[in-house]
């Protein structure tokens, strides 16, 4: 089913009203959809293969030869195929068929039609005359240009002279298959000029962007799917269709452009062809899947009107389209262009849209508009109107429906007044959260005459008489006060008496609409229905619905699995808690900066109220609307409060009122709006007053004008007025003015027209801007604070005194004067203050406040990096250089364990191990380690010839018959090779077969010499046991071979063995070894954090640690989709967690991955999530087999991008170990690039830095 409860938990029901509903046609310069987010991921090769396109009616006529294009894109890449290209291809070859000449001198097809403004050309004399042409679609300036690329458009470019007066159709193009016999008609429109002897002009001839051709075993008269063009088959995968590169040459199931004379022309009709090209005009490739559909046979019929539409992978359009869970999508449909015949019939293709009023967070409509003019690119916008477009996998049609669709295609409308009895109109909804639910909401309408309320009751599954309790209900009066949306409908939320508690157990409550009202006057209530011609649907229309099968609508006493009444229930909103409101001081500059003091009668700060509350939190946020602020203060009558702020990030938890009047109580309260508009409760209210005269100096007790805004605090200004020996203050009542007395008939005396409102109040003061002495040149600065609030584009000034007066105002400030006196002058404003509202515009909160590293600026993705600590690297606990000679055996501690002493020595720091005669040798050392990563360098005397010379590594050695061992051999072919094997007992087992080892690039095979070193490496750690081997003076590219193994366990030595493959026939050879070293890793296990808050649909956000050469590593990556664990260089493991089940947009909120190495010998993640960091919710997590941590040096990352912030993360040793690294990026100051954390790990951030300021 689509998402049509997107803010469940704290709402339940079906949110989705289609309030607004149209018809469009079809066109070929756009198309139009809706975005979803997949609801689980696809197995490979179990995709999408279709999608139906559902219609309220058939086409007016048969739609001969149009065609439907599919698309399915990422939601945010719509628009995404960058600036247009062209790409333009000659003529690789032709053929000329009868009528079909060569002409002007030209040697061959190519030859006569590369250059319109030469002699040379092809005639075409006669009626059908013909030639075929190929172009040079698969030669690698195409393929460099168009592999991976979407194809726009394929167009025929052209220039033809002849008698196209005399008869149309003259010439026509069609793309034909000669090896099926089938010319397919796409352009009888070519036109040109009688003779070639005027200006050349090329014309063109568009094939469209799909290929009818792409069914390698049928024609386009039997094959009614399309497929888009494409440049050639880019992989193996599947039976790939066929691409440009079949219009490259003659032969097989390839195609060819065919130009052909009318059949009715005359047999002296001579046209001449010029030129010709394949013109493709091309664009990135941003889609995931598509497809098209000839429309030729009209609409189908199985219990509504649709059309079947086959889609197929984006790459090369031959496999199944796989979604991931989680990852949001857009499908659109539209007309396509596939030649003129496409668009010659006149029968239009229309499509029945649905809607909300205002984009709806889960499904939004879009509209993309299409371009092919180079340079420049797509436009797409968000539209309210969705298509009903379900998407569809399965083998066989129609198949098995994909939940995340929409299929909603016509609006129900239930009819409830004294007729219908109760349960005739009803709804059904199934319990998965346990609340307690206090608010209904519905959509509905009356018709003129009602007069009986509206009332919606909970009732019971066996009688829908008997109510149960949960009662709502509107009269006609108050559903008529509000506001209408369209058609007469209206939004409807009420409370509910009592509230409905739900158990969140998963059953399924029945809830009715009834009222007394006339059956000629009766309600209708909103509703949408994806099947209207069945209240039965064979399936797959109800599937996708609100509730599927278990939870649909009655409609005037039908039931009915495909329709879904507009009806959802809402909690009670969090309360907001902690609102205090303090008294502070904003500082104001004294205009004249020479003055030692503050001079009397100008203030030097404003007192202002500073509110501060505990954010918001907990899930709901994810449906934020915003937090209300409110004021009330002794001036206004009892129990009415005004809006002074709507904040709209949860993380904002201040605001400032600099418009509280002074000397009189403001009290403040507060709470949380869901965006549906349901209200949490109100705070208590607190209190505080500001101080007459509501600012700060010497001397400011009277006659001042207080000047400011919340909008912006920065102009706030203040002034004392001059009042000249004169305390007289006159205001103007602008209403007086708009009275009109008007002589009326029969009446003693004229009447007097009063305006609707009554206006504000108008007054002037002359404000004293400065009374200090200042030098001419800043004589101009005290007016400009002044004049710049008055230019301001805030709603209005809040103008305040000392008297408790308000005036919510514009300001103009038509002069200014200076008056000299002997201790300098005064300097005075003529200020007007006209009122212009009494109703504060509320605040919006601004933007969110930085907490911690995020991407700023205009960058798209910010990395915050260090080297790996000391403690994070596997310390060395054996080494072994050879930094000694010893003739017979190894010293240092060996213990020669196979073979005889006299087969081992020690010189130049290498020790040599004899192969002679055959036979195992064998030499052990250490105390004994469980878990090891053990490396040492080999090097082989001889090439092997007969069979192979094989040196071994090692590890858990009790016996010569039990311990395991890598084999690196030295192969007859001159590649090494290597494998794992076990012994137990003397039972030898391979763990991993022989393979040959491969060179850095992963593809090339490592072939070896004699003399040159190679490094072999082992690491045993738990169950897991992996070997990597690379050359001498190079970096270790990956982990060769792992495997998971619990066969041995337990501490052993490790050791060094060679061994001579029965067969081979050296003389003589040896094995050297050297720079033997032993690791032993602190933990084989991870526990990684985060603490983020994403706070827009598209972000990512990865904590990795990669080693120097970035052959092993492990990433915590989460976006809006998933949140995957990765552990790469051997066979890798790999956990995903759909992200929505750990955070929530906007809510700051702990992840956390934890990594068992050894989960009874898996590997095993869990996920986590916090709201603190202490206390944390597991969910789990997969098992697979084990990929150990790296624990080489290396560099831990953290890199974001798009809407995330991270404040701070952890990267501990085991689980629950020690901390590794733990950066804090909250706590850095705004603009840092370069901080330690406590563990004294130096991180470096890239760009702007943390929380730069823009």
């Amino acid at each position: 089913m689509g998402e049509y409860n997107p803010d469940r938990p704290y709402v339940l029901g079906m949110q989705w009203a289609p309030l607004v509903a149209d018809t469009v046609q079809l066109d070929t310069g756009s198309e139009l959809g809706y975005t979803f987010r997949a609801r689980a991921s696809h197995a490979a090769g179990a995709g999408l293969r279709r999608v139906r396109l559902h219609v309220a009616s058939p086409p007016p006529g048969l739609p001969n030869r149009k065609e439907l294009l599919v698309n399915l894109y990422p939601a945010g890449q719509v628009a995404g195929t960058g600036p247009v290209r062209k790409l333009v291809i000659p003529v690789r070859d032709g053929a000329m068929l009868p009528g079909g000449a060569l002409a002007g001198g030209s040697a061959t097809p190519p030859d006569a039609v590369s250059n319109p403004s030469d002699p040379r050309h092809i005639t075409l004399t006669g009626p059908n005359a013909a030639a075929r042409f190929w172009f040079d679609t698969d030669v690698s300036r195409t393929h460099a240009a168009l592999d991976g690329r979407r194809i726009l458009d394929v167009s025929v470019l052209y220039v033809i002279s002849g008698p196209f007066a005399d008869l149309a159709p003259a010439v026509t193009l069609g793309l034909e298959r000669p090896s099926a016999g089938v010319n397919w008609l796409m352009d009888e429109t070519l036109n040109g000029p009688a003779a070639h002897n005027g200006v050349t002009a090329v014309s063109r001839s568009r094939l469209g962007e799909l290929n009818p051709w792409w069914n390698t075993a049928a024609a386009p008269t039997t094959e009614r799917g399309r497929v888009p063009w494409r440049s050639r088959t880019l992989a193996s995968t599947g039976n790939p269709p066929a691409g440009l590169s079949a219009l490259a040459a003659s032969g097989g199931t390839n195609i060819n452009v065919r130009l052909q004379v009318a059949a009715n022309a005359a047999a002296t009709a001579v046209f001449q062809v010029h030129y010709l090209a394949l013109e493709v005009t091309y664009g990135e490739e941003n889609r995931v899947g598509g497809g098209g559909l000839d429309l030729s046979q009209g609409a189908a019929y199985i219990g509504g009107y649709y059309y079947e539409v086959p889609i197929w992978e984006a790459k090369n359009f031959s496999g199944t389209v796989e979604l991931t869970g989680g990852r949001e999508y857009a499908v659109t449909v539209g007309q396509a262009y596939s030649g003129q015949q496409s668009v010659a019939s006149p029968v239009p293709v229309k499509v029945d849209r649905l809607g909300p009023v205002e984009p709806y967070p889960a499904h939004r409509g879009v509209l993309l508009r299409k371009t092919l003019r180079a340079g420049q690119t797509p436009t797409v916008e968000t539209v309210d109107e969705l298509p009903s477009v379900v998407l569809f996998t399965g083998v066989s049609a129609p198949g098995n429906p994909d939940l995340s669709s929409h299929s909603y295609l016509t609006r129900a409308v239930a009819t409830v007044s004294e007729l219908t009895p109760s349960g005739w109109t009803m709804q059904q909804l199934v319990e998965e959260v346990a609340a307690d639910w206090v608010w209904v909401r519905f959509y509905a309408r009356h018709l003129p005459g009602t007069r009986a309320p509206l009332e919606l009751a909970q009732v019971s599954e066996l009688d829908t008489s008997q109510r149960r309790g949960p009662l709502a209900r509107v009269t006609v009066e108050e559903f008529d006060a509000l506001p209408e949306i369209a058609d007469g409908w209206r939004e409807v939320t009420a409370r509910l008496d009592p509230p409905y508690l739900s158990d969140g157990i998963g059953e399924t409550t029945y809830w009715t609409f009834t009222s007394s009202a006339d059956g000629q006057s009766p309600w209708q209530v909103l509703g949408a229905d994806a099947n209207p011609w069945s209240t039965q649907p064979a399936g797959f229309e109800a599937d996708t619905g609100y509730g599927g099968r278990t939870a649909f609508a009655v409609v005037d006493g039908q039931s009915d699995e495909s329709a879904d009444l507009t009806l959802m229930f809402a909690q009670e909103m969090d309360a907001v808690l902690g609102l205090e409101v303090l008294l502070a001081v904003q500082p104001l500059r004294v205009v004249d900066e020479q003055c030692d003091r503050p001079a009397a009668k100008i203030p030097t700060g404003i007192r202002f109220h500073r509110l501060s509350w505990m954010a918001v939190n907990s899930s709901v946020v994810g449906g934020w609307g915003c937090y209300e602020v409110q004021r009330q203060d002794d001036t206004m009558p009892a129990g009415e409060w005004e809006t002074i702020a709507k904040v709209i990030e949860p993380s904002v938890a201040a605001v400032d009122d600099y418009e509280a009047r002074v000397g009189v109580e403001s009290r403040y309260r507060i709470r949380m709006v869901h965006r549906l508009g349901v209200a949490g409760p109100w705070s208590l209210p607190v209190a505080a007053t500001i101080a007459s005269p509501g600012v700060e100096g010497r001397n400011v007790d009277t006659g001042v004008l207080i000047l400011t805004s919340n909008h912006n605090p920065a102009g706030n200004l203040a002034y004392v007025a001059n009042y000249d020996r004169s305390t007289v203050e006159e205001f103007t009542f602008p209403e007086a003015g708009q009275v009109e007395l008007q002589e009326m008939f029969d009446r003693d005396f004229r009447t007097a027209f009063r305006p609707l409102e009554r206006g504000g109040v108008e007054f002037t003061r002359a404000v004293l801007v400065n009374s200090a002495a200042v030098p001419p040149e800043t004589l101009d600065r005290g007016f400009t604070d002044l004049r710049d609030l008055a230019w301001d584009t805030v709603p209005y000034v809040c103008v305040r005194d000392e008297l408790n007066n308000r005036w919510l105002s514009t300001l103009l400030v038509p002069s200014g004067s200076a008056k000299r006196r002997k201790a300098g002058q005064l300097l005075l404003a003529q200020l007007q203050v006209i009122e212009v509202t009494r109703t504060p515009a509320p605040l919006d909160g601004g933007p969110a406040p930085c907490e911690g590293l995020r991407p700023e600026g205009q960058v798209e993705s910010v990395t915050a990096g260090t080297p790996v600590p000391a403690a994070g690297i596997a310390p060395q606990v054996f080494q072994d250089l050879f930094g000694r000679n010893v003739v017979d055996g190894l010293g240092g501690g060996w213990a020669i364990v196979e073979g005889a002493a006299t087969d081992f020595s020690v010189a130049s720091e290498s020790a040599t191990i004899k192969l002679a005669g055959g036979g195992s040798r064998m030499a052990v050392v250490g105390a004994g380690w469980e878990d090891v990563d053990f490396q040492a360098r080999f090097r082989f005397s001889a090439v092997a010839t007969g069979q192979p010379i094989n040196a071994y590594v090692v590890a858990r050695y009790t016996a010569v018959g039990t311990n395991y061992r890598a084999r690196l051999a030295a192969q007859t072919d001159g590649r090494l090779g290597v494998s794992i094997e076990r012994v137990v007992g003397g039972a030898l087992t391979t763990v991993t077969p022989l393979a040959t080892v491969r060179a850095a690039n992963g593809t090339d095979f490592l072939a070896y010499q004699a003399g040159p070193w190679y490094w072999m490496r082992l690491q045993v750690r738990d169950g897991a046991v992996r070997v990597a081997v690379w050359p001498d003076g190079q970096n270790m590219a990956r982990w060769e071979q792992s495997a998971k193994d619990t066969g041995l366990a337990g501490v052993g030595q490790i050791g060094v063995r060679g061994v001579l493959t029965a067969g081979n026939t050296n003389a003589a050879p040896t094995v050297s070894v050297a720079a033997v070293s032993v690791r032993q890793p602190a933990s084989n296990d991870l526990d990684l954090r985060v603490e983020l808050r994403p706070t827009g649909d598209e972000w990512s956000a990865e904590l990795s640690r990669t080693d120097d050469g970035g052959a092993t590593g492990w990433g915590l990556t989460a976006d809006t989709a998933q949140t995957c664990l990765r552990l790469w260089g051997g066979g890798g493991f790999t956990g995903c967690e759909d992200t929505r089940d750990l955070v929530v947009t906007r809510q700051r909120r702990w992840l956390r991955v934890t990594y068992r190495n050894d989960f009874i010998g898996d590997g095993a993640a869990s996920f986590w999530h916090s709201d603190d960091g202490v206390t944390w919710t597991e969910l789990g997590g997969p098992v697979a087999a084990p990929e150990p941590p790296t624990v080489d040096a290396g560099r831990l990352a953290l890199t974001l991008t798009g809407a995330v912030t991270v404040a701070r993360a952890e990267v501990r040793q085991g689980v629950d170990g020690p901390v590794l690294a733990a950066p804090d990026f909250e706590g850095q100051a705004a603009g840092t690039t370069q901080f330690a954390d406590a563990q004294g790990n130096v991180w470096e951030v890239d760009g702007r830095g943390i929380c730069a300021v823009a």
